[in-house]
């Protein structure tokens, strides 16, 4: 069995989240502060459309510029080219001799940003050429970049180390890829209403903090394609596949709401998540997503539509919730040769069969509250459980499971007729009714799961260690007696963890060893002690 391995950057944990997020925006801002950083003897070039008397090299206001490709082809390495308000549609040129012109070219590393920012300074591409090219080292700053048209980035095309800050892209239009952007990083920049055959609002680019609303893609990723995207949000693209992203996208601590496609993944497909939040997206198969590796992520009221897999189509998922979906066909939770690791599913409806999961395998999974409309397997259908929980769903005829589901240390009714280590006493979750299923003192799937080597170093859906009592607990959580606080008393704390060992010695749980084992590791912690 593969061990799992958990990504560093900007991993979700319910008790960390804020120094998590915190250093990753400090990384953001450390990487943008060492793209614009320029040197202090840089000179200033003026750009203003309303000069009347432009002479190089445009030092002043009152010798500004009347093109920004004027006074970019008269600047050297370092400079700055400060842009008055206004509408830019004049001037230009290509690149290296390219067959797309560009109405800014900006071939070297200097820095063009506008006074006043992208609300009242715009370059405009007229449906003709692209709006801006940006080449290594170089910035672009504050503008609106609307009705660009080239074969490949109708908005704007950076090269590996050029960068856009701080943009409005927007009703851009390409051929091939990337209808609002190709290539670079972009920093907090909106992408709205571009398309292009794929990547509607950028391909092959690196995102922070944008939004991408609206584009479209006439084959792939309406939102992206190819692009890392952090603490970005895509909402209402649009594409016959991966409506927000596709083809090989990798997102952290992204939104993804309301996309659409046509056939696969309607809010990501072929791609990566890292702590996203996917909701409202409409796809078949695979409202939510599909083949993509899901970590840290939350995929609320997606749906499948005719087809199966309203939350989330094969792939692999790592602590994640699912919770509200719904497929028109089997699986409104998960469907499609699926593997799902730590992952809490419940409220999800299948209109067949499977409202939890179908033709899935999962790991240490709580399934509970699915319902499915025709046949076996509220819970699960066709599916293979390992120390799970599946209790509490509904279905016309065998709520929990169909026969063709195998089962083994796990949690059902009514006791499955084959695998080994099931019980069927109910699991004793806290308040299900509330949507809580963290497991009570007294729960008879506490240490009744087996231990496996992908939990080495693995955590449950709340982050603490996979096993902590010896024996992996069932379901996706585990019971841990700090849940029973919050501690204000070291001394209580340790009581209270003698008191759960000794249960757990009589219940046949754990050994007088390992009672001991914990008692002293409470008591050498800092819990309940004075901070």
């Amino acid at each position: 069995m593969q061990t799992l391995s958990r990504p560093k950057l900007c991993r979700r944990n319910l008790t960390r989240d804020r120094g998590v997020h915190s250093n990753c925006r400090s990384r953001i801002a450390a990487a943008f502060l060492a793209v614009v950083s320029l040197p202090a003897s840089a000179a200033i070039l003026h750009v203003s459309t309303v000069s009347p008397s432009p002479a190089p090299p445009y030092a002043e206001w009152a010798t500004a510029a009347n093109t920004i490709q004027d006074a970019v082809d008269a600047a050297q390495v370092g400079d700055t080219i400060l842009v008055n308000d206004g509408l830019y549609a004049i001037g230009g040129r290509s690149v290296d001799g390219g067959n797309s012109g560009n109405r800014v070219a900006i071939d070297r590393a200097i820095s063009v940003q506008s006074v006043n920012g992208p609300g009242v300074t715009v370059i405009d591409g007229v449906n003709s050429v692209r709006c801006a090219y940006v080449g290594n080292s170089a910035v672009l700053s504050g503008f609106t970049l609307t009705k660009g048209f080239a074969f490949a980035a109708g908005g704007v095309q950076s090269e590996a180390s050029g960068a856009v800050t701080n943009c409005h892209i927007a009703g851009n239009s390409a051929f091939r890829g990337g209808g609002g952007a190709l290539g670079g990083t972009l920093y907090n920049c909106t992408l709205t209403g571009n398309r292009s055959r794929t990547g509607g609002g950028a391909h092959s680019a690196t995102l922070y903090n944008c939004t991408l609303t609206s584009n479209s893609s006439a084959l792939d990723g309406g939102g992206a394609t190819g692009s890392s995207l952090y603490f970005c949000t895509l909402t209402d693209n649009s594409a016959e596949d991966g409506g927000g992203v596709s083809s090989s996208s990798t997102l952290y601590n992204c939104t993804l709401a309301n996309n659409r496609c046509g056939r696969n993944g309607g809010g990501a497909e072929f791609s990566t998540l890292h702590n996203c939040t996917l909701t409202g997206n409409i796809g078949g198969p695979g409202g939510g997503t599909f083949v993509c590796s899901l970590y840290n992520c939350t995929l609320t009221g997606n749906s499948s539509g005719g087809g199966s897999g309203g939350g989330a189509y094969g792939g692999t998922l790592y602590n994640c919730v699912l919770t509200g979906n719904s497929s028109g066909a089997n699986g409104g939770g998960a469907y499609g040769g699926g593997t799902l690791y730590n992952c809490l599913l419940t409220g999800n409806s299948a209109a067949v069969g499977g409202g939890g999961s179908s033709d899935c395998t999962l790991y240490n999974c709580t399934v509970s509250g699915n319902t499915s409309g025709l046949v076996p397997g509220g819970g699960v259908l066709r599916s293979i459980l390992n120390n799970c929980i599946v209790y509490f769903n509904t279905a016309p005829d065998g709520p929990n499971y169909d026969p063709a589901s195998t089962f083994s240390y796990s949690c059902t009714t009514p006791l499955p007729l084959s695998g080994v280590g099931n019980i069927g006493d109910e699991p004793g979750f806290v308040d299900p009714a509330g949507l809580d299923y963290h497991l009570l003192l007294g729960s008879p799937c506490i240490n009744a799961g087996n231990n496996q080597d992908w939990m080495i170093g693995a955590t449950d859906l709340d982050g603490n260690p996979r096993i902590s009592w010896g024996t992996v607990d069932m379901g996706a959580y585990e019971f841990l007696v700090p849940a029973l606080g919050p501690w204000t008393s070291h001394g209580k704390y340790v009581s209270a963890v003698a008191r759960v060992g000794v249960e757990f010695v009589a219940r046949g749980l754990i050994t007088e060893a390992q009672k001991d084992a914990f008692v002293s590791a409470a008591a050498n912690s800092d819990v309940g002690k004075p901070k």
